[in-house]
């Protein structure tokens, strides 16, 4: 059975041609069979690639409101695909840039080995009041404070998925959902701490490009990801420059 990957893509956010540019990455580099789709509202027709229309969801009051997008997209496509065990997903801004395989993605990777917990009610920031509440939720339950926010593509089982939903509400309240899902259901495989020096991110966060890093990446990293201040017109040219493809 093909491997199913999910992409969460809002056109009005994107910059320059990055998503074509992250399908460009997983038809070049994954060494699986796998269909992609799109989830989202308003969605691009792109050839070989299948869109599951998503109408985003109002707004909540002091909710992140795209983890309530991710939520509603999810099983809107487990309706799409209902012969499928699980899927993998990644956003429109990661691409990968050597070839991985399904178990690359299964190791364990975490950004931090423990979540914060303040600031879940106050802060300003919706995303990083969600990570903390998300914190307190792991701590009160028990569960491991591992951050999986790693901004790389993750795989999830719908079954697993959709208990964490009913059993959070994550339909009315947002949370990250990759700690509560892989605190909850940890690898039996000691996670892996991302740096500088292992194999499989660079991240590009800032303008100007740092070119030598970005090269570096495309020598022996697996996925480079890119922050919305890290978006140029340079890097867009050096990627489309190494898949070989013109914009």
């Amino acid at each position: 059975m093909k491997h199913l990957v999910l992409i969460p893509h809002l056109p009005s956010a994107q910059q320059g041609h990055e998503l074509r540019l992250a399908i460009e990455g997983w038809r070049q580099h994954f060494k699986s069979d796998f269909v992609i789709a799109l989830m989202g509202e308003g969605l691009p027709r792109i050839e070989g690639v299948v869109n599951v229309e998503s109408p985003r969801v109002p707004a909540v009051e002091g909710e992140y409101r795209a983890h309530l997008d991710y939520v509603s997209c999810a099983r809107k496509a487990r309706e799409r695909f209902p012969d499928t065990e699980g899927f993998l997903v990644a956003g429109d801004d990661v691409f990968a840039v050597n070839d991985f395989t399904f178990e690359d993605v299964l190791v364990p990777k975490i950004q931090d080995d423990w979540l914060p917990t303040v600031g879940a009610k106050n802060h300003p920031n919706l995303w990083r009041r969600n990570l903390a509440k998300t914190g307190l939720i792991c701590q009160r339950g028990g569960l491991e404070m591992l951050n999986y926010t790693t901004h790389l593509p993750h795989y999830y089982e719908w079954e697993k998925l959709f208990a964490i939903y009913d059993r959070y509400d994550c339909d009315h309240n947002s949370y990250v959902i990759e700690n509560l899902y892989y605190n909850t259901y940890p690898s039996d495989e000691k996670p892996q701490l991302l740096s500088l020096n292992d194999r499989w991110k660079f991240e590009v966060s800032f303008t100007p490009l740092d070119r030598q890093g970005l090269y570096n990446a495309f020598a022996f990293k697996k996925w480079v990801t890119c922050t919305e201040n890290g978006w140029s017109p340079e890097m867009e040219k050096e990627l489309a420059y190494h898949y070989g493809i013109k914009l």
